[in-house]
């Protein structure tokens, strides 16, 4: 249940900041991920039998977002797209990879009784 708790909590965190630097920068995509992200934070605490997909759907969407944005950010600072692409590439990967591992501990009915 640590683990469920400790992924929730970092998808949340992860959509703070994309909602912050989204309000900062007044860009719709980077809202909209943190918006994506804190959905699959809240199906990761609610751990119910449908919390897998919601999890993983909204991760990956999230990094499709988070790739729409990254390259228009890079287009509007005159960034290479190389340099963008890198970016992207780690931030995606931090969310996918908590959303993943916090999704293994997931049951099919839920979270595992022994776990309460």
């Amino acid at each position: 249940m640590f683990v469920l708790r400790a992924a929730g909590s970092t998808l949340l965190i992860y959509a703070l900041f994309n909602a912050a630097f989204g309000l900062n920068r007044q860009e719709l995509p980077w809202l909209l991920s943190a918006v994506l992200l804190a959905i699959g934070g809240f199906a990761l605490l609610a751990a119910q039998p449908w919390s897998r997909i919601v999890v993983l759907s909204s991760a990956v969407a999230a990094a499709i977002v988070g790739a729409i944005s990254q390259f228009r950010t890079a287009v509007d600072v005159d960034l290479s797209l190389e340099s963008a692409t890198v970016a992207w590439s780690l931030w995606s990967a931090l969310w996918l990879a908590t959303a993943y591992i916090g999704t293994k501990y997931l049951t099919d009915k839920g979270v595992a009784l022994e776990e309460l």
